[in-house]
């Protein structure tokens, strides 16, 4: 139980510097959704919705290459990688051999 509250804890700070890194508000409450669902599931069932932050994230990181801003892109991929591979390294993630 312990180590599930320890993910779950974990995540929140991830998703924390995801939203700070956003371009815009829009952006910023989209990661604000997430980090409530995440806060009010149980702690088993935050697999998916890990794998919707990690598509949350790219997602960001593709709008900011689309505008042509590097800093953000640097900063959303940085916390990109950190979610991802915090997902893979606590399970919450499948690896890449997974099927």
């Amino acid at each position: 139980m312990v180590t599930r509250h320890y993910l779950l804890g974990e995540l929140l700070l991830r998703m924390d510097a995801l939203q700070a890194a956003a371009p815009c508000a829009a952006a910023a409450e989209r990661v604000a959704c997430l980090r409530r669902q995440a806060e009010n599931t149980s702690p088993d069932c935050l697999g998916p919705l890990v794998e919707r932050a990690v598509c949350t994230a790219e997602g960001l990181c593709w709008e900011s290459l689309a505008r042509g801003d590097a800093a953000g892109f640097a900063c959303q991929a940085q916390a990109a990688a950190d979610l991802f591979e915090f997902g893979l390294c606590s399970g919450l993630l499948p690896g890449p051999n997974a099927d």
